[in-house]
């Protein structure tokens, strides 16, 4: 019976130790190399043996690796050798069985004897208990239990303890395993949350089932003065705001319900201090932790509203005058006193409306402009979706089937996709697609060599290879594509890169969209009260250029030579006017495609900035009449026949003048103007 005691009271502390160990040991941080060290001193420990050591076996691999060794008499951690264990058939053959390997005399068994020479000897190993351990259906290592005091005769005690020890050790990989998952699923996500939480415009994410917020970034959170997102848990937006437009409420809702897009719709609103806003949202259904959402962008056009708003009251006012002067001239042929005393005072007045037509024609121009900017802001809002979407899919349930299909790979094929990542981090632009003709090339290329090598489904392969950015390491992959884990292999290569195309594409859609609304600021920036400065002229041109990038895109081909340190003396907002009317002008003479230059030089104390386009010219019979007010030779609805009137006038305002030149095929408006007080020599723009 004592002995049955004692035996009991064994197996309780043994049972206590582990159980100890794995609930409060480094198993629970995921510390693989701390939870290898404290199994071996375990083993040590309960088992009664000199030595434990833990040893790894990857697959496709013919060394069997120590992870550890723990001597408990010198109290000490160490590693030793591989072992080429294919050498050693007979020793390795019933680990690859799973069997358990108990040795009482190593010098003896005729599993053992072929190791006596080359690594028991000179360790002083005289019995061991082997324990392989296997993990994702396959052998991962071996727990050896090592005596060196003598030979041993091992109990099922001793191999069901060992056991439970080798079955600890699968733990500790797997709870590595999951942190270094969690850990990358965290960066993903941080990354991400910081490219939305830049975006200078709201974006926010709202169930379908009743429109409360699921998220949003910080624009939207600054807008309704709130320190937290969990401030919005539960909210709708109706709690900020209150819709003034009739029937947009219901619209949104309904809109919501169906899980239906919407693009560019307008809403008036106020918000809770009474502020009266307008805005454009534009939205797109998606799956947001579990749940069917709406993601939405929006921009506030409250100022281009009350522009349209003013625009329309002087247009009355203007086509009231106009029928007044009409009315009044008729009557002047009747008698030619009374005609001049109303022509003197059709004069004044004229003067005093010249003002008016320059706001009336810029807001018509930025009305014309809203179109372009509104599919620029769509175009990254697009791939702000799409890479919602891609690392929603990753972030989730993707992440364990990334993680169990890595856990197959080698490392030499897991060393190869970070290599490919690296490479991709280097090198932004393998990342975006590059032009169909070489894309085609690609494919084709690498279609050849996978199918060479035998793999299956070259053609798609090769397909995938070119949209990750990666066609020109076929050769290399072919070997790993042509195994029998390939799915695996391309599995965690395509989510690996993948997830930071998205990332990328996501950075470069929001850097889009702030250039688009920069220059849109620059553009509608300034005023009557406006004084003369040094103007660099190349960034104002380029900044212009940002509003015309929906018509440069598709054809038409714009070339600047201006010295980047170039500058010229006036009213900066009233000289954007000039290159606003002169390269709207070259734009619509050159039509779906043409070319169209823009030069600028010193010359004699003054600066000569040059528009010229490859449009079909000026007639001559009507180069004497194009700076007349109202004057044009475009469709009904077009133009007003104000611009070129209203660039000249405010050159000449600003001290300086436009001239042309013209014949098919080129058409050159030249103005100069004062040169800055500090123009250098320098490089072009």
């Amino acid at each position: 019976m004592g002995k049955i005691s004692k035996a009991k009271k064994n197996l309780h502390e043994q049972n206590d130790a582990i159980h100890d160990f794995v609930i409060r040991g480094p198993i629970s941080l995921g510390d693989f190399d701390a939870s290898v060290r404290g199994i071996t001193e375990l083993s040590c420990h309960l088992g009664g043996v000199q030595r434990t050591s833990v040893w790894s076996i990857s697959e496709g691999e013919d060394i069997s690796r120590c992870l550890d060794i723990f001597d408990s008499r010198l109290g000490i951690h160490s590693v030793d050798a591989g072992i080429p264990i294919s050498v050693y058939s007979e020793y390795d053959a019933p680990h690859r069985r799973m069997e358990i390997v108990a040795v009482s005399d190593v010098r003896t068994d005729p599993r053992t004897r072929q190791l006596v020479d080359f690594f028991y000897t000179d360790r002083g190993i005289v019995a061991l208990l082997d324990v392989p351990f296997k993990l994702a259906d396959r052998q991962r290592g071996i727990l050896h239990l090592e005596a060196t005091d003598g030979p041993r005769n091992w109990g099922p005690d001793d191999e069901q303890l060992a056991t439970v020890l080798a079955t600890i050790i699968t733990l500790a990989w797997q709870a590595a395993e999951r942190r270094t998952a969690e850990e990358t699923a965290k960066k993903g996500e941080e990354a991400l949350r910081a490219i939305i939480d830049a975006a200078p415009y709201p974006i926010a994410i709202n169930r379908v089932k009743d429109g409360t917020y699921l998220d949003a970034n910080r624009t939207i959170l600054n807008s309704f003065r709130l320190q937290e997102r969990s401030q919005l848990n539960g909210k709708h937006p109706t709690d900020f705001l209150t819709v003034l437009s009739e029937g947009v409420q219901e619209e949104l809702d309904t809109a919501l319900a169906e899980g239906r897009p919407l693009d560019n719709f307008q809403w008036e609103y106020r918000k809770k201090n009474g502020e009266r806003k307008y805005t454009m949202l534009s939205t797109r259904p998606v799956e947001y932790k579990g749940e069917r959402a709406m993601v939405s962008v929006s921009v506030e056009i409250t100022e281009l509203k009350h522009a349209e708003e003013k625009l329309k009251i002087l247009n009355e006012r203007l086509e009231q005058k106009v029928s007044e002067r009409t009315e009044e001239l008729a009557l002047t042929n009747l008698d030619l006193q009374s005609a001049n005393v109303g022509l003197a005072k059709a004069i004044v007045e004229l003067k005093e409306t010249q003002e008016k037509a320059l706001l009336s024609e810029k807001m018509a121009s930025l009305g014309r402009l809203i179109a372009g900017i509104a599919h620029e802001l769509n175009t990254p809002l697009a791939a702000l979706a799409a890479v919602s979407r891609l690392e929603l899919k990753n972030l989730g349930d993707g992440l364990d089937l990334i993680a169990k299909a890595a856990s197959r790979l080698t490392d030499e094929e897991m060393a190869f996709i970070r290599r490919t990542r690296e490479r991709c981090a280097k090198d932004r632009s393998r990342v975006f697609a590059a032009e169909p003709g070489a894309e085609r090339a690609a494919r084709r290329e690498a279609d050849a060599v996978l199918r060479k090598a035998g793999v299956i489904d070259p053609d798609i392969i090769a397909e995938d290879l070119v949209e990750l950015g990666i066609a020109d390491l076929a050769e290399s992959a072919a070997p790993i594509l042509s195994g029998e884990k390939r799915d695996d292999f391309l599995y965690v290569l395509r989510a690996s890169i993948g997830s930071y195309r998205a990332a990328l594409i996501a950075d470069d859609a929001v850097m889009k969209a702030a250039r688009v609304v920069s220059a849109l600021r620059t553009y509608a920036h300034g005023g009557n009260d406006e004084s003369i400065s040094d103007i660099a002229l190349a960034p104002e041109i380029r900044g212009l250029l940002e509003l015309y990038y929906n018509h440069t895109k598709r054809g038409i081909e714009i070339t600047i030579d201006i010295p980047e340190n170039l500058k010229i003396s006036g009213k900066r907002e009233a000289l954007n006017r000039v290159w606003f009317n002169l390269l709207s002008n070259a734009i619509h003479a050159v039509g779906e495609k043409g070319r169209i230059e823009i030069i600028a030089a010193e010359d004699e104390g003054v600066v000569r900035v040059s528009f010229a386009d490859s449009g079909s010219g000026i007639p001559a019979d009507i180069q004497g009449r194009i700076f007349e007010p109202f004057f044009t030779t475009k469709s009904a609805g077009e133009g007003t026949g104000l611009g070129l009137d209203i660039a000249r006038r405010l050159a000449r305002e600003n001290g300086g003048n436009i001239t042309f030149t013209s014949r098919p095929g080129r058409t050159v408006f030249t103005v100069t103007l004062p040169r800055g007080s500090d123009t250098g020599t320098g490089g072009n723009a």
